[in-house]
This record gives C-alpha cells, structure tokens and sequence, in this order.
C-alpha cells in the first residue's frame, strides 16, 4: 500500500484572515498601542497599515518599519503590500522591493511571530 505525506495541518479556530497583534517577546515598540490594519469605508480595495511611530524619511532614504502585526489566512491565501497611489505621487514614496508579499506560512513564525516589517524608500 502506497501511502502520501500530507502537509501539516494548520488550525486556526473560527479565524479566515484577518490581523493581530504579535506577542510581547517580538514586539519592537512593546509600550506602543498598536492600530490593527482598517479598510476606510466598505468600498476600499484593501487596508491601511498605521505606523507605530512617526517617522520622517529624506530624500534618497530608506526606511524598515516594524508594525508589530501579523496577518493571518488560508494556506492558498497571499497579502500583498501597496503604497497608496496619492503617497507614492504625492510625497515621492514607493516600497523598497515594489510589492511586499506575506505568505499565509508567515503567521506565527517561531523567528518572530510573522511580524510584518515595511521597507519604504523617498524617490524624492
């Protein structure tokens, strides 16, 4: 009899996707009240992340931001990471690595609980 390795089964009880904040030990700004991704009205495409922190980025510089929030989904599921088109025009800008991708496999990450980190670069 032939037998087939099935991937691991992932639980995650009455949970389809949405987001949370990770765990005290791999929070970045543990004194911070974190605001959990929104969508503006129920006709926006997706959400907005929220800062945890003000930040300036010059001209020419990069910056990560940690948002001390994980995302979870199904297992054929991706989140994808935009700037908004009125930032990007606007103020000059963009993601560092053009679209950031979070795989579903991400949530929880024994590294760092599947904090998602925000790399922006200023064109201006």
């Amino acid at each position: 009899m032939k037998t087939t390795k099935l991937p691991p089964l992932r639980i995650r009880l009455n949970k389809i996707r949405g987001f949370e904040v990770v765990s005290d030990e791999f929070r970045k700004y543990p004194k911070v009240e974190i605001q959990l991704p929104t969508r503006s009205d129920e006709r926006s495409a997706g959400y907005d992340f929220y800062t945890p922190v003000d930040i300036i980025i010059s001209p020419g510089q990069r910056c990560l931001v940690w948002t001390d929030v994980k995302a979870y989904m199904q297992d054929n599921e991706v989140l994808m990471l935009y700037v908004r088109s009125s930032i990007g025009v606007k103020k000059g800008v963009v993601l560092s690595n053009g679209t950031g991708i979070i795989d579903a496999s991400y949530y929880s990450n024994p590294d760092n609980d599947g904090r998602i980190g925000i790399s922006l670069f200023n064109t201006s």
